[in-house]
């Protein structure tokens, strides 16, 4: 692994505890199959179900009162094609408080190390400063590559406080997509880390930043497969789909449910998370929320878990809660749902902020 991704591979021992899922009494979800045609492509859904075995090695760490503890990433087994963890698993707008200090507030930043590749980040959220901490605690540049989903503040607000940029060797390739009238990758940004809203351009940064603006595309970093496509959301919204040493993860961070509640995927979410051995996905509403908001982008865990149970997906984290959630709320939707993706051989589990799953 390069750069920090071999400095952080040897950095931090972990004291972490095995998530067990649970198996637990839960309502069916539905199923209902009424067409809907979506911002990009059009939904629908497939006839088969696949079982699976459940391989994924999560761990959690209790958090501490030391920030910078709680986001230690785990030492890599020779046998890891990669190494997740999440350093913001909030949607919409970053939170604080004592009744969400398990799961954490931060919004959407995923970190994926794997054996002698660059790292590769999931959205530019808030958690990406406590990335970025670790970044600096390992002694050595960054070089690395974000596939960004789409353009929000709470997917993109992190990018200035990136404290490896602030050294001119540090290079950070942002894929992402454009937006409808034309607007790049780049403009948005320009626009968004710049006076009044920002003190500073992104011109004064020493760091390197490539932008590249993506469509449905399939590429490579370094020899990690990537395959990003449009999925429905509000505006141009890409999920990604990446593959290294026969070990997948789909990420589908913000995505759109069809409109009348069913449960009906487009082309491209399906070559996503077909048989993902690991599925990052939206699970922002309940359904009752879901029936108030349903034009806000978004989907419910109940559609989250039909998905990666229909799809043969083998472990599933629910991902972007909701800022009003609370951990005890969120672990009362988790007991829910857990018992219906471990009668289809998936496991289910809620993101939180310093947990790393191996695969």
């Amino acid at each position: 692994m390069r750069g920090v991704g071999k400095a952080m591979q040897a950095q931090g021992q972990w004291s972490g505890s095995q998530l067990e899922a649970r198996e637990l009494d839960s309502s069916c979800i539905n199923d209902s199959h009424s067409g809907l045609d979506g911002r990009r492509g059009c939904w629908r859904n497939s006839g088969h179900a696949l079982t699976v075995v459940v391989a994924t090695n999560v761990t959690f760490r209790t958090p501490s009162a030391v920030d910078g503890n709680r986001r230690s990433v785990t030492l890599m087994g020779e046998k890891t094609a990669f190494l997740v963890t999440f350093h913001g698993v909030r949607g919409s707008t970053p939170c604080h408080g004592d009744d969400i200090v398990r799961y954490g507030g931060n919004t959407s930043c995923v970190s994926v190390l794997s054996p002698d590749n660059q790292p590769i980040l999931f959205d530019l959220g808030t958690g990406l400063r406590y990335f970025g901490r670790e970044c600096l605690n390992s002694g050595t540049k960054f070089v690395g590559t974000c596939l960004l989903s789409h353009s929000h503040f709470d997917h993109t607000q992190g990018l200035p406080f990136f404290s490896p940029l602030l050294h001119e060797e540090t290079v950070l390739k942002i894929h992402g997509p454009a937006q409808d009238d034309g607007m790049s990758v780049k403009e948005m940004f320009d626009k968004l880390v710049s006076p009044p809203l920002f003190p500073v351009g992104l011109d004064r940064i020493p760091g390197t930043i490539d932008f590249i603006d993506t469509v449905d595309s399939d590429f490579m970093i370094d020899r990690v497969a990537v395959k990003a496509r449009f999925i429905p959301h509000v505006g141009p919204t890409l999920g990604f789909r990446i593959e290294f040493a026969g070990k997948s993860i789909a990420y589908l961070s913000d995505h759109q449910q069809p409109l009348d509640g069913s449960h009906q995927l487009s082309d491209g979410a399906i070559e996503l998370i077909e048989g993902a051995d690991l599925l990052i996905h939206d699970s922002q509403f309940t359904p009752q929320e879901f029936q108030q908001r349903a034009t806000w982008g978004h989907c419910t865990a109940e559609f989250a878990v039909w998905a990666a149970t229909q799809y043969g997906v083998k472990s599933l984290a629910l991902f972007h809660h909701d800022p009003s959630r609370s951990d005890d709320a969120l672990d009362a939707r988790l007991a829910c749902l857990q018992g219906i993706g471990q009668q289809a051989g998936c496991h289910v589990f809620a993101a939180a902020e310093g947990m790393t799953v191996s695969l």
